[in-house]
């Protein structure tokens, strides 16, 4: 009897000890399940909102808002000597404003509902992405490079008619951690011009520049709205997503010289975000 005792309790320990393990391990297969299923809902909204991602060194992630298309850079044509060079008209270039803007990487235009005297009515919006990337490979160029954003602001609040820059302080800083940790935050430095200067058929339009570092490199998208777009088109929301996506490369291109006064591992700031309207 007492044998059977013994052997008895020694199966009840089995079964003690399994039902335990099997727990543990049903726990684990349940959080497991439920950090793919957020995953799989981040990967959703993201392609919901976002176009595939775009790659042209030195950026290696660009998801722009869903609805925007990309304006494909002219092929280049022959001159007089028989040379490929580039064409003098450059799609991708404003055609609303004399601004050619420099370090042109990508553009991108998208179609928006906005209200003109109490009507619905149609009007473009435009992002640019654009990066010091070619300067730092040209030694004519490369001691200009760590100045690139600074540059772009300054040109762009002239072409606006924007008072004199102020930039004694920093610009606004924009953290944007990746959702649910699944990739390391990026950090801007955000430029709004703001105001009711520029007009484009009647309708006013703002500028926002996010600018982004790694290392050497820097890089920018300028998005160029008109003021009042429809809720509908989740522009605000789609442009976070874009900026926890983005992915600059953190190292300068192929034999790019090194900016002067400084290494090639530290980025020069940009200055502050310009106080007045345009």
């Amino acid at each position: 009897m007492r044998a059977v005792n013994s052997r008895m309790g020694r199966v009840l320990l089995v079964a003690a000890v399994c039902a335990l393990a099997w727990g543990c391990g049903q726990q684990t297969y349940e959080q497991r399940l439920a950090e793919s299923q957020k995953y799989f809902a981040y990967i959703l909204k993201l392609d919901s909102n976002l176009a595939p991602a775009w790659k042209s060194l030195p950026v290696e992630e660009l998801r722009v808002p869903l609805q925007f298309r990309e304006i494909k850079k002219p092929a280049q044509v022959k001159d007089a000597d028989g040379k490929l060079v580039d064409p003098e008209i450059d799609p991708r270039q404003p055609d609303y404003l004399a601004l050619k803007i420099p370090g042109l990487w990508g553009t991108w235009e998208a179609p928006f509902t906005v209200v003109v005297d109490g009507q619905p009515a149609n009007r473009k919006g435009y992002l640019y992405c654009v990066s010091n990337a070619a300067m730092l490979l040209k030694s004519d160029e490369a001691a200009r490079a760590p100045d690139f954003i600074k540059d772009l602001l300054v040109l762009i609040a002239e072409k606006l008619s924007v008072p004199q820059l102020d930039f004694a302080t920093a610009g606004e800083r924009q953290t944007h951690p990746r959702s649910q940790g699944y990739s390391m935050q990026n950090n801007f430095d955000v430029f709004l011009f703001q105001g009711d200067s520029l007009r484009i058929d009647g309708v006013p339009y703002t500028f926002e520049i996010f600018a982004h570092y790694q290392g050497p490199v820097q890089a920018a998208l300028v998005l160029v709205r008109p003021v009042g777009i429809d809720s509908t088109a989740r522009l605000d929301e789609r442009v976070t997503l874009m900026l926890e996506r983005f992915k600059l490369s953190s190292k300068a291109p192929m034999g790019a010289a090194k900016p002067a006064g400084g290494s090639a591992g530290g980025a020069t700031p940009a200055g502050p975000a310009p106080a007045t309207s345009f």
